[in-house]
């Protein structure tokens, strides 16, 4: 079984006239020796004659009198031209995507025309998520205080709007140790345009599937949150901590030398002669000062990983 021959048909080349004008579709005949032999063979043919994926246009073929170094091979069809079966025709369309360098095509596959689906860039998809968040400070970064002086109990609180990413590729493989070692950390430095520990890596999960071509693949999700810290409007003051933990520096007991001790040792707290049954505000050195105003600590309460490992394209989410 073999290929007789590949010619063009009459009028065998069309052009598109876009904006670009560099879409062309090439009309062949290919001629097979028996009825054995079929597209799979053709389509090596043609292989073999140099019309791979990411080929340019030129026309004719044998000794070609125009050729456009910058419209591409896309695709190829091939179907019966006559009821003989002995006869196919044969159509190649040719566009400004260079598939070999930019498309989703795989190393020695290319020639076969199988595509990768490993090499296909992701999907980004945004949404959002509304938590409630305790205020400690007002925008202008003044502490949120009753007329005593003292926070309010239970806490002012609003919904914050918190930007969702979920992103999705197919992977030749998955470890799931991976979510145990990145779910709930934030990034180690500056990542994808975003500053060091503004992001949370939320989830990781995986779904398996057999492709026909690739074997066992998995379709990948990962999802992110944003949530970067905010400070006052006098540039100093943090209103909101990002992912850290800020909580009023309040207690039962306080810090207090206690001769012969030579360190401070932690002792309950009196009012009017009696111990407090509330959390009292501390000041920075652990005591309780009545004309003291409230101050706050902050806990980095999300363990750091380089997200670098995710290996995401730089553009991801600036991409237009």
């Amino acid at each position: 079984m073999s290929v007789i021959s590949v010619r063009p048909k009459k009028d065998g080349v069309s052009h598109v006239a876009d904006l670009v004008g560099r879409e062309y579709t090439v009309e062949l005949l290919a001629e097979v020796s028996d009825l054995s032999t079929g597209p799979i063979a053709i389509r090596d043919w043609l292989a073999a004659a140099g019309f791979t994926a990411g080929a340019y246009y030129r026309w004719p073929l044998g000794s070609p009198t125009e050729v456009d170094y910058a419209s591409y091979l896309q695709r190829v069809r091939i179907a019966p031209a006559a009821a003989t079966g002995l006869v196919y025709g044969v159509t190649l369309e040719y566009r400004p995507v260079d598939v070999v360098n930019n498309g989703p095509a795989q190393g020695s596959q290319i020639n076969n025309w199988i595509m990768a689906p490993t090499l296909a860039p992701p999907t980004l998809k945004w949404s959002s998520e509304d938590v409630e968040f305790a205020c400690t400070h007002d925008r202008d970064g003044k502490p949120i205080l009753n007329k005593a002086g003292d926070p309010f109990d239970p806490p002012i609180t609003i919904f914050l709007a918190t930007p969702v990413a979920t992103i999705s590729r197919v992977e030749a493989t998955f470890n799931p140790a991976w979510i145990t070692i990145y779910k709930e950390t934030v990034n180690d430095g500056a990542w994808m345009g975003f500053p060091s520990e503004s992001v949370l890596c939320k989830d990781i999960t995986a779904d398996q599937f057999h492709s026909p071509d690739h074997g066992y693949l998995f379709t990948v999700n990962y999802k992110f949150a944003f949530r970067p810290s905010v400070l006052g409007s006098d540039g100093e003051t943090v209103i909101r901590a990002g992912w850290d933990a800020q909580v009023l520096n309040a207690g039962k007991r306080e810090l207090r030398l206690r001769p012969p001790l030579v360190e401070p040792t932690r002792v309950p707290i009196f009012i009017d002669d009696a111990p407090v049954s509330d959390p009292v505000p501390l000041d920075d050195n652990g005591q309780y000062d009545p004309e003291g105003e409230p101050n706050y600590l902050r806990f980095a309460i999300h363990p750091k990983k380089d997200f670098s490992f995710f290996n995401f394209p730089a553009n991801l989410f600036s991409a237009t």
